[in-house]
């Protein structure tokens, strides 16, 4: 009988060391993946928040990009308004031109009249050159 309990406690301080060692192991497999885990979760916060400093970033351009088409667009109906006074300025102007000029003005053709050229030797020179 002794010796069966001796065998017995051999055998269950066996089986003791091997569950503490199949324990600590596991303990060392916890503590790995929790160090792993906090890493990632590291990472991940990093990341989190790097996007949101670039969606902040795109945001605040994206205001100055619509600020800057607003300028375009005042800018765009100044110089439309200002384009539109002088066309109709020039068509007033036209007007006139038309009124000091229509003696030579052929309204059949709807062109000038050529002027008669002088018929003298000195025709087609430039009279400084004479």
């Amino acid at each position: 009988m002794r010796l069966e309990r001796e065998r017995e406690r051999r055998y269950l301080r066996d089986e003791n060391k091997g569950l503490q060692a199949q324990l600590q192991d596991t303990a060392e497999a916890v503590q790995a993946a929790g160090e792993l885990l906090l890493i990632r979760l590291k990472e991940a916060d990093e990341a989190v928040a790097t996007a949101q400093r670039q969606a902040t970033e795109a945001k605040q351009e994206t205001n100055k990009a619509y600020m800057k088409i607003e300028k375009l667009k005042i800018k765009h109906e100044k110089e439309i308004s200002n384009l539109n006074e002088l066309l109709a300025q020039s068509r007033l102007t036209k007007e006139r031109w038309k009124e000091e000029f229509e003696p030579f003005y052929n309204a059949e053709d709807g062109e000038l009249r050529k002027l008669t050229e002088p018929s003298s030797w000195f025709s087609g020179y430039d009279r400084c050159n004479i």
